[in-house]
């Protein structure tokens, strides 16, 4: 539960990595506001993030791996949010109305 079988910077890089690749693929394929996914959508992202949980992971499996990978995701987030309020191409990028 405790020993974690990849080392912490593996799990970050895993998580980021991961993390930039699937939101420039779910931005390539359209955007779409919560209230607009269909049950298709929700499928699609509930699939997406079952296959790549051992890429983010390496298949380990324990406590501390995946709070570490948790915590990088949100970090990203977060860091994501704070060019929009300065940048307004990244906030035209990040928050455009839905095309699909």
């Amino acid at each position: 539960m405790w020993n974690i079988a990849v080392s912490v910077g593996e799990l970050i890089a895993r998580a980021v990595i991961v993390y930039v690749f699937l939101l420039a693929l779910l931005r390539i394929t359209g955007k779409r506001q919560v209230g607009q996914l269909a049950p298709f959508d929700l499928v699609l992202l509930l699939v997406l993030s079952n296959a790549v949980q051992n890429s983010i992971n390496a298949g380990d499996n324990s406590l501390i791996g995946g709070l570490i990978s948790a915590t990088t995701l949100v970090g990203l987030t977060m860091s994501l949010e704070w060019p929009r309020t300065a940048a307004r191409s990244w906030r035209r990028w990040s928050k455009e109305d839905p095309r699909c």
